[in-house]
């Protein structure tokens, strides 16, 4: 009913677009603006010091482990049991994984009980829910970034590690597809599939450049496509022909 009555439809992805306009909503009202604004990530992170070496000491890791960050939330939509299930297969061929699994949700006590079933305990941290500026130097302390979610708009998680330059390895899903093409700015496997994952991380693990030039193609994206300065405008248009409709 809302989508079909309002004047105008705000949203930031395609996803939420065509679900939309699936309700009967007119295209012609919809405006589709992502919220998040990468300039200000990167202003925020790079006012962030981070020593490699302090951070791992820190959580108990060697400056030589590389660390793979998931920073969604625990809650079924996102599968985070699905990084979980990866890391015994990384493991076994990169024994300085190190997995930092960062927030909160339902689901919390439930990971790190999967966690300990899977014995992988020593190679896994939980963070807990974290402020912004501590979420930031998770990030740039991280060398590989994962998310598994089985649905999506666009992942203001997703723009946070592009941001910070960190390769994405993410679900081949609608609201992923609208940011990264797989090979060029980040990696996709398909939803649920822990061992395409792993598979992805371990290429990644073992190979430096190409973990700095996905990262470098994820932040130009960021910066280009998540510039609120510059989508803003769109809104400010949009609401600015309402007016003057009614006028």
């Amino acid at each position: 009913y809302v989508v079909t009555h309002a004047d105008c439809v705000v949203l930031d992805s395609m996803v939420q677009f065509e679900a939309s306009v699936k309700l009967g909503c007119d295209p012609k009202k919809i405006v589709r603006v992502p919220w998040i604004d990468s300039s200000e990530l990167v202003r925020s992170a790079d006012s962030i010091e981070v020593r490699r070496d302090e951070f791992r000491n820190l959580l108990g890791w060697s400056s030589r482990d590389v660390i793979i960050v998931c920073t969604r939330s625990h809650a079924p939509i996102y599968d985070v049991q699905c990084v979980l299930k990866s890391v015994p297969m990384v493991l076994k061929q990169c024994e300085n994984a190190r997995f930092l699994i960062v927030g909160h949700g339902p689901l919390t006590e439930n990971l790190k009980q999967l966690a300990k079933r899977l014995d992988i305990m020593h190679s896994v941290h939980f963070t807990g829910y974290l402020e912004r500026t501590q979420l930031l130097v998770c990030l740039k302390s991280s060398d590989i970034y994962v998310s598994s979610s089985l649905s999506d708009g666009t992942s203001a998680s997703l723009i946070e590690a592009m941001a910070a330059k960190l390769p994405c390895v993410v679900s081949n899903i609608s609201g992923n597809r609208e940011w990264i093409a797989n090979n060029e700015n980040g990696l996709l496997f398909a939803p649920g599939d822990s061992l395409s994952l792993a598979s992805l991380i371990v290429d990644l693990i073992h190979d430096d450049g190409r973990r700095a030039e996905l990262g470098w193609s994820g932040y130009e994206t960021s910066r280009v496509r998540a510039n609120w300065e510059r989508n803003s405008a769109a809104l400010v248009s949009a609401i600015e022909n309402l007016g003057s409709h009614r006028g």
